[in-house]
């Protein structure tokens, strides 16, 4: 833990790099960030080992198990052991992990979400139909709010940071839906 601790919890995703190693590409950033930071790598290919290693798979959990249930409730145990007000605890994610930094925020409410080029529906990206069919879901039921992260941003008090990189085609793509 930091010496000069200000009440925050930073949150940051971890990309699968094998199935039981995970890699924290924003594990430098706690040098800015002053708190308690925390490292979650997405659980899915624990869960599934049929999932492809190198495609996303959203922390999207599975029928009877959902992932950012979990997340939350370790969020919201910390900050109450730490008595950490929301307002001081932030999400960090990218990519899939950007989209799950995201819907974390969105069901967290009244945080502070940072995400680098976020996947905001997850049906849109090249492989949903191989992780739908692998995983036994449906990317593109739109009853389920996990689908599309955006149908949620209107409905929190979460301040978000959103970067996109306007000449990557798959983020033009994700800023156009």
């Amino acid at each position: 833990m930091h010496n000069n601790l200000k009440n925050s919890i930073d949150l940051s995703s971890g990309i699968p790099t094998s199935i039981d190693t995970p890699l924290f590409t924003r594990w430098k950033y706690h040098n800015y960030l002053n708190g308690i930071y925390i490292c979650i790598a997405d659980p899915m290919l624990q869960i599934n080992r049929k999932l492809p290693l190198n495609e996303p798979t959203w922390y999207y959990g599975y029928q009877d198990k959902d992932i950012f249930k979990s997340i939350k409730l370790l969020i919201e145990k910390i900050s109450h052991i730490y008595n950490i007000d929301s307002k001081n605890i932030t999400i960090l994610g990218s990519s899939s992990g950007g989209f799950a930094a995201m819907y974390l925020g969105c069901i967290l409410n009244n945080i502070n979400v940072i995400a680098l080029s976020p996947q905001l529906a997850p049906k849109l990206w090249s492989t949903s139909s191989n992780f739908e069919n692998i995983n036994k879901c449906n990317l593109h039921d739109s009853q389920n709010n996990k689908n599309d992260v955006s149908q949620l941003l209107q409905a929190t008090n979460t301040a978000f940071f959103i970067v996109f990189n306007d000449v990557s085609t798959k983020d033009v793509q994700q800023i156009n839906y």
